[in-house]
C-alpha cells in the first residue's frame, strides 16, 4: 500500500488531517501539486517541505513498504549498490503510450537529484535483465527511514556496517541518515 504525501505529513506532526482534506478539495479544483496547493493555503512552506523531503521536495513521493516490493527485484541490485547510490527497485508498470507499451522499472531513490545514481541504476537493470527487460527507470523519492526499513528487507544491513564503509561507497543522505537516527540512538 502506498502511503500518501498528506498521511505522511500528518505522521511527522506537520499537517493536521483536517488541512489534508482541505489540501485534496482545492487540489481537485485547481489542478496543483498536493504540496503547492499546501502552500496556497498557507498550511505549508516551501521551506518547511526542503527540510522534510530535501531538495527533491518536487519529485513524486514513494512510501515504500517491503511487503508489496517484488521478488524480482531482490536480485537486480547487490547490496552494495543499494547503499552507495541509494536505489531500491518497487516494481515494473506498462506505459502505453501511442499504441506501444513500454516497461518501465520503478525505483525508488534517497536523492532524485544524483545522475550518476540514476544512470547506474538504469545500466545494472538493463544489463541484468536484457536489452528487452525493460525500457527505462521511472525515479520516485524515498524517505531514508522508509528506504532504511525496505532496503533492510532486500539485503542484510547494520548501521555499523553502512558507517564503516564511509563516503564515496554509501549516499550521502543514507550515511548521514544513518549517523544522526540509528548510531546516535545507539550511543
Amino acid at each position: 500500500m502506498r502511503m500518501r504525501v498528506g498521511e505522511y505529513l500528518v505522521s511527522r506532526g506537520v499537517l493536521t488531517p483536517r488541512q489534508v482534506d482541505d489540501i485534496l478539495s482545492n487540489q481537485k479544483s485547481s489542478g496543483l501539486r498536493f504540496g503547492e496547493t499546501g502552500i496556497r493555503l498557507r498550511y505549508l512552506t516551501e521551506e518547511k517541505l526542503k527540510n522534510i523531503f530535501g531538495k527533491n521536495y518536487r519529485i513524486d513521493f514513494f512510501h515504500a513498504d517491503p511487503c508489496y516490493l517484488p521478488p524480482e527485484g531482490r536480485d537486480l541490485y547487490s547490496r552494495e549498490d543499494i547503499v552507495k547510490y541509494g536505489i531500491i527497485p518497487m516494481g515494473y508498470r506498462m506505459e502505453h503510450k501511442f499504441f506501444r507499451a513500454r516497461r518501465m522499472l520503478n525505483v525508488g531513490f534517497i536523492d532524485p537529484s544524483r545522475l550518476d545514481s540514476m544512470d547506474r541504476a538504469d545500466a545494472l537493470a538493463r544489463e541484468k535483465l536484457g536489452g528487452a527487460g525493460i525500457h527505462g527507470v521511472r525515479a520516485w523519492l524515498v524517505m531514508p527511514d522508509h528506504f532504511w526499513n525496505t532496503a533492510s528487507q532486500y539485503c542484510p544491513l547494520t548501521p555499523e556496517w553502512v558507517a564503516a564503509l564511509g563516503e564515496g561507497k554509501v549516499d550521502a543522505t543514507l550515511l548521514e541518515w544513518v549517523t544522526q537516527n540509528l548510531l546516535k540512538r545507539a550511543a
